[in-house]
């Protein structure tokens, strides 16, 4: 194993946890991932094919999309035991007559974004959630309220 020795004057300063992070970033290559591991996001949900960053832009949020496939659900466990972070989901080309129905019946058909709601639901978050017709920039009343 490589010693931990400071490589600059910030890191002499910054202590052990400064070490460790400089050592461990390049490893983990964590920095592609950007900004998906902070903390007090609002993250954007939706469906691949229509539009979800789109979506994320026009409504101030991130999306998961650029995460890599191997990481993606564990980024966001990670981000849903995060009492700061915000979800919205748009409900476009989801199968249903009402909200409600668009999000069961989305939960049902085995999708990444069905599989993220499942585990909303499961945490207790649905309620929580902010959900959008396609093309409006203001969330409708949650279904699950």
């Amino acid at each position: 194993m490589h010693a931990l020795r400071p490589r600059n004057d910030a890191q002499r300063k910054g202590g052990l946890l400064a070490n460790v992070i400089t050592w461990l970033l390049p490893a983990l290559d964590i920095r592609k991932l950007g900004s998906v591991l902070s903390s007090g996001e609002h993250v954007a949900l939706g469906g691949r094919r229509f539009g979800p960053r789109t979506f994320a832009r026009d409504i101030g949020a991130i999306h998961l999309l650029d995460v890599p496939e191997a990481q993606w659900q564990q980024v966001f466990l990670k981000k849903l035991t995060d009492p700061n972070v915000k979800f919205s989901v748009s409900l476009a080309r989801f199968l249903g007559s009402t909200p409600k129905e668009m999000v069961l019946n989305e939960m049902r058909m085995g999708s990444n974004t069905g599989w993220e709601l499942q585990q909303i639901q499961s945490a207790g978050k649905l309620s929580q959630v902010d959900f959008y017709i396609p093309n409006t920039t203001q969330p409708i009343e949650n279904p699950f309220k």
